[in-house]
């Protein structure tokens, strides 16, 4: 339209409906999205939420460059609401201006802090950053000690899920926090201790402990049991990954695992990353022995070859006779993954699931699904 020779170009109406959908349906196409962002004023907002979703600050930051990164953050209000995600490499002397930081990202839902060493314990801190009163979803922390991340932890009011892999003992204070999942990639026991520290007892449900990493030496086994005393009382789920290594020796008991009174599932699995192992089924077979008869749900799995291997060597008459004691037990699944950690669909194998039916007790075999 010209009107006193200006040209006017009227724009279509597009329901904001609309609009959402096409942004969404180009999520993770940042060329895509940063288009879509100079269209019209209606579509910047999810369009920034889209493009500033995850931030990642790569290589070391330093003090300095954290706290501009703050000023940056105040000054831009529409990045700082958009930002879900951070991750960024992680010092000791880098917990005060991330802290700063945080303040600023109201709406951040996952932080995954990675250390730059592997130090036994941080120096000490004078004063420790202010908890920000909000909750966060995820907190991912690897190669860090274990009193740092309590600091981080220090920072929330609540973590939903804290994963931790790699972490070092910590010289200072650790303060137990609200977590409602803990998921643990470790390579040996020694740090179990000091892990229980971190977590709220009365808090935590769910419990994922990788053993896997560990290949040179045997897993001492009482050290997790003293583990699960401390933190299990009001676990629901339970994951146990084997160690490679295998035990130190066998339990004559578990009273920690016993002692989770509350526990209604639980997996016991395999390391994917190695060929079936007999003594590690037969490790299985022992665990589950001590598990609470309360037990509603159990999860067999592992990896070989094909599903045949474990039909024969696997004494599945002795996970029957493990089982026995499991009054609730309901639903019993059992999956095989191959070496790429695939699962192997039930039925290619469907006359080996006939044969393990068969040496289970007629309880279980009504229970027991190949998924």
């Amino acid at each position: 339209m010209v009107q006193g020779g200006a040209i006017h170009v009227s724009t279509p109406f597009v329901p904001q409906e609309l609009i959402d959908y096409i942004i969404d349906a180009v999520q993770g196409d940042g060329p895509t999205l940063k288009r879509c962002s100079l269209v019209g004023k209606a579509w910047l907002p999810r369009c920034s939420r889209a493009i500033f979703h995850s931030f990642r600050i790569s290589g070391l930051p330093t003090v300095s460059s954290l706290s501009n990164f703050s000023h940056f953050l105040i000054s831009s209000p529409r990045i700082s609401v958009s930002i879900r995600s951070l991750e960024l490499y992680f010092a000791h002397e880098f917990l005060a201006p991330l802290g700063a930081l945080i303040t600023h990202l109201q709406l951040l839902e996952s932080l995954t802090l990675t250390g730059v060493d592997l130090v036994e314990g941080s120096f000490h801190l004078t004063s420790v950053p202010e908890c920000t009163g909000r909750s966060l979803k995820l907190l991912s922390a690897s190669r860090l000690p274990m009193d740092t991340i309590s600091h981080v932890q220090h920072l929330f009011a609540a973590v939903d899920s804290l994963q931790i892999s790699s972490c070092t003992r910590g010289l200072h204070g650790i303060i137990s926090h609200v977590v409602r999942e803990l998921v643990v990639h470790i390579h040996g026991t020694d740090a179990l201790e000091g892990l229980a520290k971190l977590v709220d007892p009365t808090t935590l449900q769910s419990l994922v402990l990788d053993l896997s990493a560990t290949y040179y030496h045997g897993v001492d086994l009482t050290a997790v049991d003293a583990f699960l005393r401390v933190v299990g009382a009001h676990l629901k789920h339970l994951e146990y990954i084997h160690a490679a290594a295998g035990w130190l020796s066998s339990p004559i008991d578990l009273p920690g695992l016993q002692a989770c009174s509350e526990l209604r599932s639980i997996v016991m699995r395999a390391p994917q990353s190695i060929p079936f192992n007999h003594n590690l089924w037969l490790e299985t077979v022992a665990l589950l022995a001590f598990i609470p008869r309360q037990t509603s749900q159990v999860k067999l799995a592992t990896a070989c070859k094909t599903a045949k291997v474990v039909v024969q060597a696997m004494p599945w008459d002795a996970v029957g006779a493990a089982l026995e004691h499991c009054d609730s037990l309901d639903d019993l699944r059992i999956t095989v993954f191959d070496f790429e950690s695939e699962a192997i669909p039930p039925a290619e194998y469907f006359f080996a699931c006939e044969v393990i039916l068969q040496k289970l007790p007629r309880r279980l075999s009504r229970v027991t699904h190949f998924v």
